[in-house]
């Protein structure tokens, strides 16, 4: 059922893209999105997450809120939920996007097919700094041995959550290029879900998906600058 649902964006993307001018191939802009997401701002930005997911970590809220959350919230209802959830950040969602990237360079470029290729652009120059935080920092899961949550350099590799990562890129995608405020504020809306189910699963700690989070965010943000049609932040001294 859920690959059936997914594969009609595609065919309607095929459908839009048909005879439409191609867009650009799917590497072609890497280098420069790269650039984007590797700035003095960014790593500013990262390391003042680091701090924040450390006081979490080491002030005991991590432990303390993902134990609540599994007593006290916990249960049937959370667990159906998130038995759905937690598949939008399945690693499969990479090359799903990078099929739309294919069809946007390949046979033509319509809105459909934009979107999953700023999906696909975002995955592909964030993942490496996801990879380096996960691994660098060393945290481990809920329950698991040998140290929680606590940071243990290249001990264990859970210290961001991909699926709030990989869940995360297109709705900050869609924020970004959305033309309304009520769309824009849906996608932020939609963006913690499925963190959220790995919080339910006890597969994360809070800090963990926040960390996952933030990294989607740069990533989005750094495929889609300048791009048209998308939101650009205004730098200081321009007019209003």
């Amino acid at each position: 059922m859920l690959w059936f649902v997914l594969a009609i964006p595609v065919v309607l993307a095929l459908a839009s893209a048909w005879r439409s001018p191609r867009g650009p191939r799917p590497l072609r802009e890497t280098p420069s999105q790269w650039k984007n997401l590797h700035t003095r701002r960014n790593f500013l930005r990262l390391g003042f997450g680091v701090v924040g997911s450390t006081a979490l970590v080491y002030s005991g809220v991590d432990e303390s809120v993902e134990a609540w959350h599994a007593a006290e919230v916990k249960n049937e209802a959370t667990d159906a939920a998130s038995h759905w959830l937690h598949e939008g950040g399945e690693r499969f969602w990479f090359a799903y996007w990078l099929a739309f990237a294919v069809i946007d360079g390949s046979v033509g470029s319509s809105g459909l097919t934009r979107f999953g290729r700023r999906c696909f652009q975002s995955m592909l120059v964030g993942l490496p700094m996801l990879w380096i935080t996960q691994r660098v920092l060393g945290g481990s899961r809920p329950q698991e041995e040998p140290h929680g949550p606590d940071y243990r350099p290249l001990a264990d590799d859970n210290a961001a959550s991909g699926h709030s990562f990989i869940s995360s890129v297109p709705c900050f995608v869609a924020a970004r290029t959305v033309e309304s405020k009520a769309g824009s504020t849906a996608a932020y809306a939609l963006a913690p879900w499925v963190g959220w189910s790995r919080l339910n699963d006890r597969k994360h700690y809070p800090s963990q998906i926040l960390l996952g989070w933030l990294i989607g965010y740069m990533a989005a943000e750094g495929a889609v600058l300048g791009e048209p049609g998308t939101k650009v932040p205004a730098k200081a001294g321009d007019s209003t």
